[in-house]
Order: C-alpha cells, then structure tokens, then sequence
C-alpha cells in the first residue's frame, strides 16, 4: 500500500470510529478494490458495514478476514468472530450465529461476552433449554462479573414471560435489578416487571365456514352433455384444534366439504398430526382419514422429518394410503391405487 494510500486508510479508520460511516465506507471501498487481501482495510470495512447496518455485506468480509488471518494470534481474530454471529443475529440468521459463538467458544471458553451473545441468539431461537444452560453457565462462571450475572438472569426473565410464567419472570427479573440496578439490562428489567401477565393457553382452536360455487363439479368436459348441471353450490367447513408444549405440538384437523346437489362429491378429511422439535430438527407424524359421500376412500399415514438451517428447509416424508376395496354400491376394489411414497424436498 502506498504512503498516500496508508495515509487514507487512517483517515477513513478516524471516520468510523467518529461513526462517519458515510463518509467511511466509500474510502474504504476503494482501497478494498485495489488491496482485496489487506486485513486492516477487510477488518474497518467489516466493523463499517455493520455499524451501518449493512450486515448482508459484513458477513463476508469477516469471513473473508479469517481465511487471510489463520496465522493471527487467537485473540485478534474475536472481533471478527463475534462480528459474524452479531451480523447473522441481526438478520435472524440465528443458526450460523450460534454456530459461529460456539465455534469461537471452543477455543475462547472464558469469554463471556460471546456467551450472552450465544445465550442471546439461543433465546430469539426460542432454543429455551439451549438458553438456560448457556445463562446458567454464565451465572456460576468464577470470571461472570455481576453485569453479567444480571444480563443472565434478566434473559431467564424474559424467557419466562415468553413461555408464560410471570411468576418466574418476575423473580428473575428482581434478582437482575439487585445484582446491577443502573446497568444495560435495568430499564429492560423494569419494564418487564411492570409488565401485564402474558396470557398463552395451550390450547387452541380454529373454525371457518364458506358458501362457494363451482361451475363444473364433475369436471366433464364442455363437449358432454349431460342431464344434470354440472355446475353446483357447495359449503365448506373447517375446524382446527391444537394443544401446544415447549418442544412440540397436537393438532387435529376437520374439513367438510358438501354440494347441494352432486352428493356423491361430498368430502370429509381428518387429520391428526404431531410436532416434536429438537434443536433444528422436527418430527412430524400424521394420520389422516378420508370420506367421500359418506364412505371411507382411504387411509394415510406417515412421517416427516425437516431440518431447518436459518431460512430455509430441507425434508424427508415418507407416507402410504391404503384405499377402500369395496367403495361404492359398485363395491369397487380402489386398492390398487394405494403405495408408498417418499418426499425428498427444499
């Protein structure tokens, strides 16, 4: 880098860090073009980028610092660790986040700034058993500060509330207010005190009711005549009951579908489905039953397992239908239509 070059760098360092971001990011853009590889221009443009909110951009650079610093010594390399997770928690990327901390954690474990920022992305991942270890870590940690200590125990208030127990929450939040009553956590601590009580049942329930009309219900083509209208009107109901917990959810499905005149296209679906999480992973089982004018068509059962990384989902589903052998006044044999099937999908 040439003197005049050097000379810019440290100007455009002193407009970062008057927070000139404006001012700044330009400058250092430029001598990011001409020197690609130059870690104090990577490392101020990073900080730039995510003080001025423009975390799609800092992300790769702090990434781009620590594939060109792997020589640095381990401690000059924590601003760019804890650059990334704190970019990806601000895009509620909240699974690289925490895989950044406890990447950086494994070789820094007494750092205890990282850890809140794990406990932190931990809790706005609604990861709540996750969390609690991390907070509770942080609270019987010999090096944890009473600062600390106190943004601990004000996140298990927070997660209490969350998860309904304002008893907890509340508590929480007290022994937060006497271990640092002035500090970062102390209004957010107050204001959960003053709080309402969070009602959440975990119980719920849905019903809907729909008047449609459908001009073709048979699906003949236009060139059939037919005696009767292919056109009808219809009514569709539904109703959806849930019971939730922490890790995983029941819910139970009805939709009813009936024609005014077309009976024999009258519907009625059952579904019975599972949720259990863990971590990223969730397992879905479901069994659903199926009625065409007042007659089993068939049965359906299977499983589905998703993993889910920040926004987007893969899943595997394997399912079989087993239809009626004997449908109809024709006692129709339908089983042939029945198999297995597997879902492979993002």
């Amino acid at each position: 880098m040439s003197n005049l070059d050097e000379a810019t760098l440290l100007s455009a360092i002193e407009d970062y860090r008057f927070s000139d971001f404006e001012v700044a990011i330009p400058r250092l853009e430029k001598l990011h073009q001409q020197y690609p590889n130059h870690l104090k221009t990577i490392r101020y443009l990073a900080l730039s980028y995510q003080d001025h909110a423009q975390y799609d951009k800092a992300t790769p650079l702090f990434e781009h610092w620590l594939k060109l610093a792997s020589d640095q010594p381990l401690e000059n390399k924590r601003f760019a660790y804890l650059g990334i997770a704190r970019s990806e928690l601000q895009r509620k990327h909240y699974t690289k986040s925490i895989a950044t901390l406890k990447q950086w954690l494994t070789q820094k474990p007494d750092d205890i700034q990282a850890r809140i920022i794990l406990g932190d992305a931990q809790t706005r991942a609604q990861a709540y058993d996750d969390a609690s270890q991390t907070w509770n870590a942080i609270i019987h940690a010999s090096q944890s500060t009473d600062a600390h200590k106190a943004a601990a125990w004000y996140y298990k208030a927070w997660m209490a509330y969350l998860q309904g127990n304002t008893k907890h929450a509340r508590n929480f939040a007290k022994t937060s207010l006497t271990l640092d009553h002035q500090g970062p956590y102390a209004q957010a601590a107050n204001t959960l005190l003053a709080a309402k009580p969070r009602q959440q049942s975990p119980f719920s329930a849905s019903a809907s009711l729909g008047l449609f009309h459908n001009s073709n219900v048979a699906l003949l083509p236009d060139v059939v005549n037919s005696n009767r209208n292919k056109a009808d009107t219809g009514l569709q109901a539904d109703l959806g009951l849930q019971r939730t917990w922490n890790n995983g959810s029941v819910s139970y499905v009805l939709s009813n579908t009936t024609y005014q005149n077309y009976h024999e296209y009258d519907i009625m679906f059952h579904l019975l489905q599972g949720n259990w999480s863990k971590h990223n992973w969730t397992l879905s089982p479901a069994l659903e039953y199926v009625m065409l004018n007042k007659e089993k068509l068939y049965l359906g059962y299977g499983i589905q397992t998703t993993y889910q990384y920040d926004n987007q989902a893969y899943y595997y589903a394997i399912k079989s239908k087993t239809y009626s052998n004997s449908y109809g006044s024709n006692q129709a044999d339908l089983s042939r239509l029945g198999g297995l099937t597997h879902d492979l999908g993002i």
